[in-house]
């Protein structure tokens, strides 16, 4: 049976308009969203600059754009990470952010727009996650708590906060890949739009490759809810689509399609034993070698220092990277409501892509390094956990437990972290 359409606004007989209940709690809970958000980032982290541009010197991408509108494919000075390839400097990054700061530049060619970088992935963060997390609650209030807390109570709130200051390289692909992770889960526990979550799996396969995995639940969704061949088709043709332009990018590049020259990136830092991350990266990207420290640092990764000095606390964050479960502990509801997850088809279906990258993130050389207090590289699957606890984070007396660990994860990444 389909569903009758839902009268939003209606009108009594007295004449006045009358707002339906959901509508409403969910405008309260997005408007409150929005302003604990912006309390948080006040005063340090401006989320809108209208006269700042990101200029060719502070990014590679915005190099490698203003070299495309040049009719070069080599940036004329060696940047952070960066490869030198052939007497060439090349960006080795997947493409989305190049491709915005060509459009960028065809705006202002004196540099890419900070206007345009809040816009496109960073205001629309807080509303993209309210309305996630208000489709598995049903809850406005669970959602504006697990809203907030995903802002604000994760590594996304230092990775917004080291985009929007300094726009760095590795930190900005990482916001961009949650605009599109959000999306994707919006649509993959939605109605499963083969151009909606083509769309958003563009968009975070072309900021970090990890994200590829979400193909299989994508593929999935799609032979699940659409029985016709069109939405078959269409999906198949964003696969192509996500892959193509990558091997395209890459071979104009580096003249091969599998040739990404990650490890040309440390060419002139090697033999310095200080620069371990260097001399592993030279040696293997990937190795079994790297997977106890990984482990340590995604799962444990305690603070380096927490001593009393001249009778106050001093904590000293770790740089290299920091556990999840102990600063995000909502995360540990996951152990609990294994069976129900397990129990729910869409939810199954995403696992096999966590684990995809949780070994890659295991076997990498780099676990996101540097990143005082907090690890970026979670965020390539945190938002998945956040979504499976939703539907259980706030019932019974559990929600009170939720509310104390979301206080908890906010004052660590706000207060005692940034």
């Amino acid at each position: 049976m389909s569903k009758e359409p839902v009268a939003w606004i209606t009108r009594g007989s007295d004449g006045s308009f009358q707002v339906a209940p959901r509508l409403r709690n969910g405008l309260i809970g997005v408007t409150v969203c929005y302003a604990l958000v912006f309390a948080a980032f006040f005063p340090h982290v401006q989320l809108w600059q209208p006269d700042r541009l990101l200029r060719w010197p502070d990014n590679p991408h915005v190099a490698e754009a203003k070299s495309w509108l040049e009719g070069k494919t080599d940036i004329p000075e060696r940047l952070w990470d960066t490869a030198m390839v052939d007497g060439k400097i090349l960006n080795i990054f997947p493409p989305i952010m190049t491709f915005v700061s060509v459009a960028g530049l065809l705006w202002n060619p004196e540099g890419v727009p900070f206007t345009l970088i809040s816009a496109l992935f960073v205001l629309p963060v807080p509303a993209l996650a309210f309305a996630l997390f208000l489709k598995r609650s049903g809850s406005a209030l669970a959602a504006t708590v697990l809203a907030v807390t995903f802002v604000v109570g994760t590594s996304e709130f230092l990775i917004i906060s080291r985009a929007m200051q300094s726009s760095k390289v590795c930190q900005l692909n990482n916001a961009i890949t949650q605009v599109g992770l959000l999306i994707f889960l919006l649509d993959y526990f939605g109605k499963r739009r083969f151009w909606v979550g083509g769309i958003a799996l563009c968009i975070m396969g072309w900021a970090r490759q990890p994200m590829w995995a979400f193909l299989l639940p994508y593929l999935w969704g799609l032979w699940d809810r659409h029985p016709k061949g069109r939405s078959r088709f269409g999906g198949l043709a964003f696969c192509g689509l996500l892959l193509a332009v990558p091997a395209v990018v890459t071979t104009v590049r580096f003249g091969h399609p599998l040739q990404t020259n990650y490890d040309k990136i440390y060419v002139d830092r090697q033999g310095d034993a200080r620069d371990w991350l260097a001399n592993d990266g030279s040696e293997a990207l990937f190795g079994l070698r790297y997977v106890p420290r990984n482990l340590y640092w995604m799962n444990i990764g305690l603070p380096t220092k927490i001593e009393k000095r001249h009778g106050e606390w001093r904590w000293e964050p770790a740089v290299r990277s920091t556990g999840i479960w102990w600063t995000t502990p909502v995360l540990l509801y996951v152990f609990f409501d294994g069976r129900r997850i397990w129990r729910d088809r869409a939810d199954r279906w995403l696992m096999p892509s966590v684990g995809a990258i949780l070994v890659a993130l295991m076997l990498y050389h780099n676990m996101g390094y540097s990143q005082r207090g907090y690890n970026r590289f979670s965020l390539d699957f945190l938002l998945v956990l956040l979504a499976w606890v939703a539907p259980y984070a706030m019932q019974g007396r559990r929600r009170y437990l939720t509310i104390l660990f979301s206080l908890w994860s906010i004052l660590y990444f706000r207060f005692i972290v940034y």
